[in-house]
């Protein structure tokens, strides 16, 4: 357990990390089907991946009248530690066999993100599992997401509270994320080249 205290603070601390990419995983569930899915994730998935097949930060659930959206949030070295662990777990047979198979019905739609940490990353913030949090996803002009994103973090700077930001490896490099306690978007009275911006309010589920 020590041991993957310092392998995640190193994971999620942009000062101890080496090279660091952080996967996010949005699933989108009736409430019905989430309730199901729900117990097999800590039941199953979580015992069988263990910290062998990438390092789970957190996990958040978001609510809405007719569907919830379940989001993780993994760490790897890089892409190509990442390759290795998928490849390594699509061949686990307790995955395979066990757990697959009970959920792979369940969800409605499945997205992932590969996330690159910025300078802007409170470890302490991002692994804390009992605070509701906002996450909110930028999508930038082509080409203008280095401006938004310095101008995001000089609003942030001062701010006890800024949270994390991420670019987008992929899908979207015009995209970044910002994750944080604060209930108000702070980029709202900015003037940058933002096409659209979702924010979700998050609820602790580990």
């Amino acid at each position: 357990r020590a041991l993957h205290r310092r392998r995640l603070h190193r994971l999620v601390n942009p000062v101890a990390r080496r090279t660091v990419i952080h996967e996010l995983r949005d699933y989108l569930f009736l409430h019905e089907d989430f309730a199901v899915y729900e117990p097999h994730f800590h039941n199953l998935c979580i015992p069988i991946r263990g910290h062998e097949h990438g390092v789970l930060i957190n996990a958040w659930k978001s609510e809405s009248a007719d569907s919830v959206r379940f989001f993780t949030l993994w760490a790897y070295e890089d892409l190509g530690e990442r390759a290795r662990l998928r490849a390594k777990l699509a061949s686990n047979a307790r995955w395979t066999q066990e757990f697959l198979p009970q959920v792979r019905h369940l969800a409605q739609s499945q997205t992932l993100r590969v996330l690159v940490p910025t300078a802007t990353q409170d470890a302490s913030e991002l692994c804390d599992a009992r605070a509701v949090k906002y996450l909110r996803e930028y999508q930038c002009a082509s080409g203008h997401a280095p401006g938004v994103l310095s101008t995001l973090q000089a609003g942030l700077s001062d701010r006890p509270d800024a949270g994390c930001i991420w670019t987008v490896e992929f899908p979207d490099p015009n995209a970044l994320f910002h994750l944080s306690r604060l209930a108000e978007d702070p980029l709202r009275a900015a003037k940058a080249p933002i096409k659209n911006t979702v924010t979700r309010e998050l609820i602790p589920a580990l």
